[in-house]
């Protein structure tokens, strides 16, 4: 994987979209899994969002806000799984590939955080 994002090429998308496919398939590490699931155990299955966030996105000379997915009412550990893979992908879009290059940022250099955030109603504030 790491030889495939040191390589990535703006003007070939087919770079990119092997990245992001292998990226949503990825296996994650037991030990996230299970603290995942457990998360998901504790919160009763509730609906949450799952963000993601990534090092490059408040710098001085680029704005990186919505260049990575969220997904909402995210209910059940399978489906945040699923999400969480789904987030890391989404660093390896088109669009995102060419905002990073137009802006001078090397693919390797970047890395991304998700965040899971249980939902709640107005009504219950």
């Amino acid at each position: 994987m790491a030889e495939r994002i040191a390589h990535v090429r703006v003007d070939d998308p087919e770079s990119g979209a092997a990245i992001h496919q292998a990226m949503a398939t990825l296996s994650i590490p037991p030990d996230l899994e299970r603290a995942i699931v457990q998360a998901c155990k504790h919160l009763h299955n509730s609906a949450v969002a799952v963000r993601s966030s990534a090092t490059v996105e408040d710098l001085a000379d680029a704005a990186f806000a919505g260049q990575q997915d969220t997904f909402l009412n995210i209910v059940g550990a399978a489906a945040v799984l699923d999400a969480v893979r789904r987030c890391w992908a989404s660093q390896w879009t088109d669009r995102a590939i060419a905002y990073r290059a137009r802006v001078g940022i090397d693919p390797p250099t970047v890395k991304i955080a998700v965040v899971v955030q249980m939902l709640s109603s107005l009504y219950q504030l």
